[in-house]
């Protein structure tokens, strides 16, 4: 009977073992997830700045009128198969 409750024993510190470590797994995931969905939500003062920056200069861009990759027409460029 004392060899069962080794085992016993045994599987009883595996447990405690993998909650513990689960525990604190999940614990740092949350964590994770609430700093993120912090940022997104509640974006400090520099966040704030450099995304106005961006869209200042994005806004800038767009008076070129340069064309996007959406609007070049593709039919004129060749095919890997043509230049083989």
């Amino acid at each position: 009977m004392s060899h069962d409750d080794d085992t016993e024993g045994g599987i009883n510190i595996l447990l405690i073992i993998t909650v513990v470590i689960g525990t604190t797994l999940m614990t740092s995931l949350i964590v994770c997830y609430i700093c993120v969905f912090r940022s997104l939500c509640c974006p400090s003062a520099e966040e704030l700045e450099r995304a106005q920056s961006i869209m200042r200069r994005g806004s800038s861009r767009r008076r070129f009128n340069r064309p996007s990759v959406l609007e070049t027409n593709i039919s004129s460029q060749q095919t890997e198969i043509e230049r083989v």
